[in-house]
């Protein structure tokens, strides 16, 4: 299978014939079982949106609808400026795939201001180092095929489909391709991970994403947050799990193990 690197894909989110629409492609190493990879869908979501508005102001929170599997080929990606006010900007994206909606977004972009609060995140968790956690490979017909651009280190929990009773997970992650290094990788390293809820299966059973809300906990100006050589930790958990759909939180530290996302999801279980 031929593989297109994720910073190819980024820089082919370009503007067409339309207000506000823009056009990215989904190739067949960035499916996730049937359907294109939900972290690439806001990725281009985020790089259509920054085009319109601009680079001054960081992203700060993005809440997502997956409505529909977006497959192979050509999406669009219409975009809608709702409000800018003197610090947060409000916008919204579409994709869609061949007239039909497969995910929505609502962005809010927000300078800094002076602020006499100040609440600290926690730090990382005391995992195994890299070197010592278990390598989470591609194996094909087995493995979401995105795996291939990302190398993955389990490191808290089970594998998926282990039969886990534990409900947490983690891992260290990183790109393969480290050529570039940006908000939208960012936005990608928090849905790299399986859903915590899989550890739990011994087989595989379909589960589905409903709605994410990511949160960015500091804008990507410090030295660490650009580093897409070093190893980041992504740390998922189940909050809970009852009539067939999980609700999980996730944080994503970087490399010097500060804390720059989280993230709550809501997940459909057909197990």
């Amino acid at each position: 299978m031929k593989l297109s690197s994720f910073t190819r894909l980024i820089e082919g989110v370009k503007p067409v014939a339309g207000t506000g629409l823009y056009q990215g492609l989904v190739t067949e190493d960035w499916l996730q079982g049937r359907a294109a990879f939900g972290g690439l869908m806001a990725a281009y979501a985020v790089t259509a949106l920054r085009q319109e508005i601009g680079v001054e102001r960081p992203l700060r929170a993005l809440m997502t609808s997956f409505i529909g599997p977006p497959g192979l080929g050509v999406v669009d990606i219409q975009t809608n400026v709702l409000r800018s006010g003197k610090a947060v900007t409000w916008a919204g994206a579409q994709i869609s795939q061949d007239g039909k909606p497969c995910t929505g977004f609502s962005a809010a972009f927000g300078g800094s201001r002076e602020s006499s609060i100040h609440v600290t995140t926690d730090d990382r968790p005391q995992v195994k180092s890299p070197a010592d956690s278990v390598p989470f490979r591609f194996i094909p017909n087995v493995t979401p095929n995105l795996i291939q651009h990302y190398e993955i280190r389990w490191a808290l929990g089970g594998m998926p489909m282990s039969g886990s009773k534990q409900s947490e997970a983690g891992a260290w992650v990183r790109f393969r391709d480290t050529s570039q290094f940006g908000e939208a990788h960012v936005v990608s390293l928090m849905d790299v991970l399986p859903p915590a809820v899989l550890q739990m299966q011994t087989q595989m059973k379909p589960i589905s994403s409903l709605t994410w809300h990511l949160e960015m906990l500091d804008d990507l100006t410090a030295p660490d947050a650009q580093d897409g050589e070093g190893w980041w930790f992504f740390q998922v958990q189940a909050r809970a799990t009852a009539n067939g759909y999980s609700q999980q939180s996730a944080t994503l530290y970087t490399p010097t193990g500060r804390a720059l996302a989280m993230s709550q999801q809501t997940i459909a279980v057909f197990a």
